[in-house]
């Protein structure tokens, strides 16, 4: 290899590992910037693979999971109603499936796989506290009980519900597995708390049932069966406590801020 064609290929590599910081750092908190990392890092390793004339992507165990789910939304498209948005959302699935790809072919070994899930984690941990501080001020404005929702500081409440959901199962994985100091578990169960505090700030129930069921599954596998006895028994004590109520809020608007004034509840 030529020192030139080595020099290219160095300011490419470098060029990829940017790409994918931002990818990771704005994962949490703007779309728009996190496809800019991705298809960034994506466009700069094809043209690595046509520099080297070597394929830079390899198999992941998940090939037939992905030609299922494209199957299912290939005739989930043929049988729509919808047909032009069931198309859009087929074709916006499959773009993103490249980035389990794109993130294998950036790891060249296990200690740059360690960096960036610490810079993933660092960065969605900075989103959270940003997070909480505005849903505080959400709650002090009476805001979720008019909205019925988080504030959408960043992307739309839902969304970060379904982002969130996974960081508070990736943090509740290592405080089950990690035999760690009594350090790193405070470190951990702090992380895993404010994110959890966060999910349940954006009062979206999709990324409350997805972590709720990623945790049920760590459990399962770890033979946790006194904490999954004991969790069973709470909800089913909350479901058995909780009374059917049908409520009618009346808000004014005074001064730029929304300002109860009639509340009426039928049981």
């Amino acid at each position: 290899m030529s020192d030139k064609k080595s020099n290219i290929l160095k300011i490419i590599d470098s060029a990829i590992f940017i790409f994918i910081i931002i990818f990771l750092l704005s994962l949490s908190n703007s779309i728009f910037v996190n496809q800019l990392g991705y298809y960034g890092a994506l466009i700069l390793i094809l043209i690595k693979a046509a520099v080297t004339k070597q394929n830079q992507f390899s198999k992941t165990g998940l090939e037939f999971a992905f030609i299922w789910y494209i199957l299912a939304e290939i005739l989930s498209t043929i049988f729509s109603k919808e047909s032009g948005a069931s198309f859009h959302n087929l074709l916006k699935h499959v773009l993103l499936i490249p980035i389990v790809y794109t993130i294998a072919a950036s790891v060249s070994n296990y200690k740059d796989a360690k960096t960036f899930f610490k810079i993933y984690i660092g960065g969605t941990l900075i989103t959270v506290l940003i997070y909480l501080y505005f849903s505080f001020q959400h709650y002090l404005n009476n805001l979720y009980g008019s909205t019925e929702s988080g504030p959408s500081i960043f992307q739309y409440p839902i969304t970060a519900s379904e982002i969130l959901s996974f960081t508070v199962i990736f943090f509740f994985a290592f405080l089950v597995n990690e035999k760690t100091s009594i350090k790193n578990k405070l470190l951990l169960f702090s992380g895993f708390s404010l994110s959890l505090m966060a999910l349940f700030s954006t009062y979206k129930r999709t990324g409350w049932m997805g972590a709720a069921f990623g945790i049920l599954i760590i459990l399962i596998m770890k033979k946790q069966w006194k904490i999954l006895v004991a969790g069973a028994a709470v909800i089913v004590v909350f479901l058995l406590t909780q009374k059917n109520i049908s409520e009618i809020n009346i808000y004014n608007i005074e001064s730029n801020s929304l300002k109860l004034s009639d509340r009426r509840a039928h049981v």
